[in-house]
């Protein structure tokens, strides 16, 4: 008498359940309303684009933190001149990880979009994994799997939806303000 254990089977389960159950996780870690509430705060720390090239006769300022730059200030930091580009800037000159906060949470819908596709993928992939399988444990637990993934694909896509419509419009209002 033997134990078989199909590892495969096992490692392909176990793959499926950590990326679902991550993916619920940033879900709940990053709900649509504390999104907004950091695309609102992305919006307030701005970002700052550096200027290449012979700048020596443009008029800047001398960049200082207690100061609130408008869209499009031309300030100099540390012997680099750079160029406001959000509706107000707060942030630090040259400072990567302001940069990396505005770009992640300048439009929140990108963040729901790649989990919307992660979803989507695990997804079709369980499905081809559903046709292919024979043994009943398979199906069973690809099922339920699958059932549990449609239900938070769904609430994804809402969101996801909700999400694009309003940033859209609100960039749209933006624009007409700006330009």
């Amino acid at each position: 008498s033997f134990l078989y254990y199909d590892v495969y089977w096992a490692t392909q389960h176990l793959a499926f359940v950590w990326l679902g159950c991550f993916t619920m996780y940033i879900v709940h870690c990053y709900p649509v309303k504390y999104c907004d509430v950091l695309h609102r705060a992305a919006l307030h720390l701005g970002r700052w684009a550096r200027i290449e090239g012979r700048t020596s006769h443009i008029p800047t300022h001398i960049w200082a933190d207690s100061t609130l730059w408008h869209q499009g200030a031309l300030v100099k930091h540390c012997k680099e001149l750079y160029k406001a580009e959000g509706i107000s800037n707060a942030a630090e000159t040259g400072n990567q990880t302001h940069a990396r906060f505005y770009a992640v949470f300048n439009n929140p819908s990108v963040l729901l979009c790649s989990l919307l596709g992660l979803q989507l993928s695990l997804v079709i992939m369980q499905i081809v994994i559903l046709v292919r399988s024979s043994e009943w444990y398979h199906v069973i637990l690809t099922c339920s799997l699958v059932v549990c993934k449609l239900l938070h694909f769904i609430q994804i896509i809402t969101d996801y939806l909700v999400c694009w419509k309003v940033y859209k419009a609100e960039q749209m209002i933006q624009d007409k303000i700006g330009g």
